[in-house]
């Protein structure tokens, strides 16, 4: 997987914990405030870490070289050719 092989352990750390705690559900379930006491980092380096590992995987989704992987994925009207 990705995530484990190409993200530092403390922006796995981070990303794990914000879905676990439930950070990107909508309504967020926890704050980033929450969650960087409950991991013992500043706000400013969580948020930091969060940042760098969301760029790094849609990075690597949106240059995915195996398009099985993004077939289930819903299409933008300019993808189906629609205007």
């Amino acid at each position: 997987m990705f995530a484990r092989k190409n993200l530092p352990a403390e922006q796995r750390e981070a990303l794990v914990a914000a879905v676990r705690q439930g950070y990107y559900e909508k309504p967020r379930q926890v704050t980033l405030d929450e969650l960087s006491e409950e991991l013992g980092c500043p706000r400013s380096t969580l948020s930091y870490r969060l940042r760098s590992a969301e760029s790094k995987l849609a990075k690597a989704f949106a240059t995915s070289e195996q398009p099985a992987e993004l077939e289930s994925f819903p299409q933008t009207p300019d993808q189906r050719g629609d205007s």
